[in-house]
């Protein structure tokens, strides 16, 4: 897509954008399969070796620090901070080396392959397998679900790595063989001077978004506030506002993203749309979210957009790659088969207590579902806070955030040049939006101009239905597979779901991932992080379906819903 010049009549660009041939993203670099650790076995989900190769090992513009900074950077215990025991305590899975991965990082950690452009060289960054890859122990067996949610600590993660750089920093020998291993030999004097001034730099730019995303209480494993990190990376660091800071304080689950390209709207309150250019602007704000840059400082703004990290035709490669993803089956070679009797009979009580919410419904109105259909589309089940019940902080936070919006006061919130402009003080959606849609028109996007304006009429029409806050039902296909659950993980298997409120656990441990066939969840007695539902955002109420059925009733649906 070509760039317009800022001095063109708007209509006369517009015109000219939309008559533009769009080339759809495709993914670059060696493609090879990807490999597994021994008794890891993974399920069909319809992708190929190469599919999850590419899906793991593809970078899409996230700089989170530089690359062989993280090769090179000491742990604790005097061992690189990126060995196995270390990142696979953080809920990383390790894997070994592949053609895309040929330092044996964990799945989701890539290297950027553009040109480096200063001291730091080539960056790492996270993709959305880090966090949406899950895996199950079963019987001594480990099984991998490509799209599934993970059990990642990622603030965890993010405090260990800086304070892995703090001591690093601290100590002339730990920083005088790291220096080594990064510059090699090019080690002068002025290059070590250099890599210091830089490695300080870098470590306070890190403790600054932890700062602004600090809690009081770690979301742990499985869960992150990403709204408020994508926030906070929009409004503060691309922004230069420090006092636009917000506590990430409303953390959910990592959502299960099989047929996510399939779905109408998206994130747990059904505030992205999967319409026109809405799924690489999905993309692009969860790559601002994990150390995209973008600079909305640059002159020329407007038609030109905004200069930024992102790889939108990556992203749009790997959006088309997870539309061929398929949920996963119950995996009765390793957990044990179904009771086709109990089968039978909980469908018809999942007809009479879940498939109200829980259904797909077609463009012709009926409800269907076949996860292997190409043309599979899923219609959002909105369900109204006060009638679902479920901890409310997340969709309020979402609808309450607000910014100064600095050196973006007066743009169009929407970029282009027409539509409402930023006011002094302006909702958090709105900025972001700006700066994510501003990144994607500066980044040659493989989207046309008619599919970036049916996006933003169609968001324009959705905020309005946003303002009561809501959460989103979906199809259950693979729910066994995706534990815990509650949008915010408050509640550990399938079984305790089932349960009234208040029987359910009160705290319980999250991180070991041995698979509890018969409640259908992680173990609960062990593990890394103990959960609390009496902590703010951690509320376990709501959602009481299906939870006066009789004990023999709660077995058989619960055996159907394994089936799904």
């Amino acid at each position: 897509m070509p760039r317009i010049s800022a001095r063109l009549p708007a209509v006369a660009a517009l015109a000219l954008l939309a008559a533009c041939t769009v080339t759809p993203g495709v993914i670059s670099g060696p493609r090879g399969p990807a490999a597994l650790p021994p008794d890891t076995v993974w399920l069909d989900q319809n992708w190929s070796d190469e599919d999850r190769d590419l899906w793991w090992f593809t970078g899409q513009g996230s700089h989170m620090i530089p690359y062989d900074w993280f090769l090179a950077l000491p742990g604790a215990d005097g061992k690189p901070f990126r060995a196995d025991p270390t990142l696979a305590g953080y809920g990383f899975l390790t894997t070994p080396a592949t053609v895309r991965n040929p330092d044996a990082l964990p799945v989701g950690f890539v290297k950027d392959q553009r040109p480096a452009t200063d001291i730091r060289g080539q960056w790492l960054g996270m993709t959305c397998a880090a966090c949406h890859t899950a895996q199950l122990r079963i019987k001594g067996v480990e099984v991998r679900v490509d799209g599934g949610p993970g059990l990642v600590d990622f603030d965890g993660f993010m405090n260990g790595m800086v304070a892995a750089m703090d001591r690093a920093a601290a100590s002339p020998d730990a920083f005088s063989r790291f220096a080594a291993e990064v510059l090699g030999s090019n080690a002068t004097p002025e290059k070590l001077a250099d890599l210091r001034t830089a490695f300080g730099e870098h470590t306070q730019f890190l403790k600054t978004r932890i700062a602004a995303n600090a809690i009081p209480r770690p979301a742990g494993h499985g869960r992150v506030d990403a709204f408020g990190q994508i926030f906070n990376q929009a409004v503060v660091h691309a922004l230069g506002v420090p006092g636009n800071a917000h506590p990430a304080d409303a953390p959910v689950s990592y959502p299960f993203i099989w047929d996510a390209p399939q779905h109408d709207r998206l994130q747990w309150n059904g505030s992205a749309l999967n319409l026109g250019a809405g799924p690489l602007a999905r993309n692009s704000g969860e790559v601002v979210g994990v150390f995209g840059t973008v600079n909305v400082n640059q002159p020329g703004f407007g038609m030109r957009g905004y200069a930024s990290s992102l790889d939108t035709q990556q992203l749009d490669g790997l959006e088309r790659l997870l539309t061929t993803l398929w949920s996963p089956e119950w995996p009765s070679k390793y957990a044990g088969p179904l009771d086709a009797t109990l089968v039978a009979r909980g469908k018809t009580l999942f007809a009479a207590n879940c498939a109200g919410c829980h259904q797909n419904i077609d463009a012709k109105g009926s409800v269907t579902f076949d996860r292997a259909d190409p043309n599979r589309r899923i219609t959002a089940q909105m369900i109204d806070l006060g009638k679902v019940g479920t901890d409310p902080h997340m969709a309020k936070n979402v609808l309450a955030c607000t910014a100064d919006t600095g050196p973006l006061n007066g743009r169009p919130v929407a970029v282009l040049p027409f539509g409402p402009k930023l006011k002094p003080k302006d909702l958090c959606v709105n900025v972001t939006g700006n700066v994510v849609v501003g990144a994607i028109l500066g980044n040659n996007p493989p989207v046309s101009l008619f599919q970036v304006l049916e996006f933003l009429k169609g968001s324009q029409a959705l905020k309005a239905k946003l303002m009561n806050p809501q959460y989103k039902a979906r199809p259950l296909n693979g729910i066994w597979a995706t534990a815990p659950y509650l949008h915010n993980g408050s509640v550990p298997t399938l079984a305790d779901l089932l349960q009234p409120p208040a029987q359910r656990p009160k705290t319980f441990h999250v991180g070991d991932r041995e698979f509890d066939a018969g409640k259908v969840g992680y173990v609960t007695d062990r593990g890394p992080f103990v959960y609390d539902t009496a902590e703010p955002g951690n509320s376990n109420a709501g959602h009481l379906y299906g939870t006066k059925l009789a004990t023999a009733d709660k077995r058989a649906l619960l055996e159907y819903l394994k089936s799904l």
